[in-house]
């Protein structure tokens, strides 16, 4: 039987960029009759998948589509974290803001890396650096508009702004997890870190424009959705026990 081999390396200190590719493609990878591993060699770390060369372009299609999502919301994510310093916000506050400037225009920066890639192999630090600088003009443009402080209710209509503008559709939450309309577990967040907030850091980053919550969730993640939502806000029966 023909297989089609895949790797995919990123710099030993970005383990997050392969973990989120081995988390969200393994049982792809599976039902194309193959295998999945994850590791580091040589000062790298690396997603390495073999799968049957008949799945080999549905394969390379949602590879591509989870490497945009690491470029556009983890390198994205560190980029603005190294260049945004503002006063005014709590630390929860800043990581919305970052997930507010992620969300923005996901779709095109994600349009824009799927178009650069090649390989595979695949170095995402290597194509990211040599491939895509335009990206990161771009990302440098959008840090010099941000004011250097931000108040809570400026925070507020930015984040209700970008929400208005997203045409996707109803995001489902179910107790800490987040899925769409497929019932497909989404999982963005994992790629700006693990801190608090993560549900409504997930709704935000996964570009949604209404949310329903099908049990309770954290207090703080139910008031910043709230907050940021509205009336795009629906409570399923779940929700209330």
């Amino acid at each position: 039987m023909l297989e089609m081999d895949y790797l995919v390396t990123d710099g030993a200190l970005r383990k997050a960029s392969v973990e989120y590719l081995y988390r969200s493609l393994k049982k792809t990878v599976s039902s194309c009759g193959g295998s999945a591993e994850k590791g580091e060699n040589d000062g790298r770390c690396y997603f390495f998948a073999r799968v049957q060369k008949e799945k080999a372009t549905i394969f390379s299609s949602m590879l591509a589509d989870k490497m945009a999502d690491v470029i556009a919301v983890n390198f994205k994510y560190d980029f603005f974290k190294r260049h945004i310093r503002v006063g005014g916000l709590k630390p929860l506050e800043y990581e919305l803001l970052l997930s507010a400037l992620i969300s923005a225009d996901i779709d095109e920066d994600k349009r824009y890396v799927k178009s650069k890639l090649c390989g595979p192999p695949y170095a995402l630090d290597g194509l990211f650096n040599f491939r895509m600088k335009p990206l990161g003009e771009k990302w440098r443009e959008i840090v010099g508009y941000i004011p250097a402080y931000f108040a809570a209710e400026q925070l507020k209509q930015f984040v209700s702004y970008i929400v208005s503008e997203k045409k996707r559709g109803r995001v489902y939450v179910m107790g800490s997890r987040v899925y769409d309309v497929n019932y497909n577990l989404l999982n963005k967040a994992f790629l700006t870190g693990e801190g608090e907030g993560r549900i409504i850091r997930e709704v935000i980053l996964s570009g949604f424009c209404e949310v329903e919550l099908s049990s309770p969730i954290p207090e703080r993640d139910e008031y910043y959705l709230k907050e940021f939502f509205g009336e795009k806000i629906f409570f399923g029966k779940g929700y209330f026990g």
